[in-house]
């Protein structure tokens, strides 16, 4: 464990060193504390954690890889479930190459519309990635490909699980000019 910057007055940032027994790379788990400290960390019973605790903004809180700056990696997707760099979503969501932006809300239920990738398409990415949910009942509108293709998008539209691995290819491949929307459940 590392502590950088922390004083009762200021904020603090924690690093902490991960390995995982079998795993050819360990991860750090770095925590930014924009609030101060009531007190000195070392005051307190569990340290500078224990510290933390209480103050710990979980939006604030994100995973680098020690070979990457920072590397998403999806973990593991199962119905209604999603782990991305340690922690889980429950929700269907937008992802990048650096964002993970949750409660992707759809316009008309399982249809995905152009309106509802505003918030990704500003980025203007090459490729969209569309995980249609565990069964594909999430499905693309008629015209969101041909709008995406007059915006030089290439859109894949595959189930949730195939659309996890194809994610995965593209972040081992280094492409950073993507983004995905992902169903799910059904």
């Amino acid at each position: 464990r590392m502590m950088l910057g922390t004083s009762t007055t200021s904020s603090a940032v924690v690093c902490t060193r991960h390995q995982n027994p079998g795993q050819p790379d360990d991860w750090w788990m770095v925590t930014y504390c924009a609030k101060p400290l009531l007190r000195s960390p070392f005051a307190y019973p569990r340290g500078l954690l224990g510290a933390l605790r209480p103050y710990r903004d979980p939006v604030r809180a994100f995973s680098l890889r020690r070979d990457e700056d920072m590397a998403m990696r999806i973990e593991h997707y199962e119905f209604g479930r999603i782990r991305i760099n340690g922690r889980e979503q429950h929700a269907d969501l937008l992802l990048t190459p650096t964002r993970v932006l949750p409660g992707l809300w759809r316009r008309e239920g399982h249809v995905l519309a152009i309106e509802d990738l505003d918030a990704v398409l500003a980025e203007q990415p090459r490729r969209l990635v569309v995980g249609t949910g565990a069964w594909g009942r999430m499905r693309p509108e008629s015209g969101l490909e041909q709008a995406l293709h007059q915006r030089a998008i290439l859109m894949e539209a595959m189930p949730t699980a195939e659309a996890v691995r194809r994610i995965n290819e593209l972040l081992d491949l280094g492409e950073t000019d993507w983004t995905a929307a992902l169903h799910l459940t059904c």
